[in-house]
């Protein structure tokens, strides 16, 4: 059985779209590189680390589309635009709590090296989230030029036969 969409709150809307994308999706992205490492064996650390934020930003690009798209089935929105910059800010927060959990519980500070590499990562994925939640909102307002004026086609005249040469 298919949801219904309903109208939504943009509070709701964007709550939905960080916990999934920011929060649940990474967690199991998380779980599934610890698998993963567990059956494969000891590896070099770094290789270890290539694994995990790769799982982990499949888990999040991944998340992205997910809410989206589930958003888009059982939400209606009346402003969708108005949940861009909330998500964004939203989401950066939470990420920056995920950079320093990771700070704190693998001593990133005594690894400069590994702390640059988690940096960029979280760096990225909030550039990333930015961009797609953006053009996802977007489309689910309309088609939208690169301004974000509403593109109309341009209106065909009929043919007529009263129209003489």
């Amino acid at each position: 059985m298919a949801a219904t969409p309903r109208p939504r709150s943009t509070f709701w809307i964007v709550s939905t779209h960080v916990l999934t994308t920011g929060f649940a999706m990474p967690i199991l992205a998380t779980i599934a590189a610890f698998a993963a490492l567990q059956a494969i064996g000891p590896l070099d650390f770094y290789l270890e680390l290539a694994i995990t934020l790769a799982l982990q930003a499949l888990g999040y690009i991944g998340g992205v589309y997910y809410s989206l798209s589930y958003l888009k089935k059982v939400a209606i929105a009346r402003n969708p635009i108005a949940c861009i910059i909330p998500s964004n800010i939203t989401f950066t927060a939470l990420a920056a709590l995920g950079l320093g959990w990771s700070i704190h519980s693998l001593h990133l500070l005594d690894f400069p090296l590994v702390l640059a590499i988690v940096a960029i990562f979280y760096a990225g994925i909030t550039v990333v989230f930015a961009l797609v939640t953006r053009q996802g909102f977007r489309r689910m307002a309309g088609d939208t030029g690169p301004r974000g004026f509403e593109v109309r086609p341009i209106p065909v005249m009929p043919p007529s036969s009263d129209i003489s040469l």
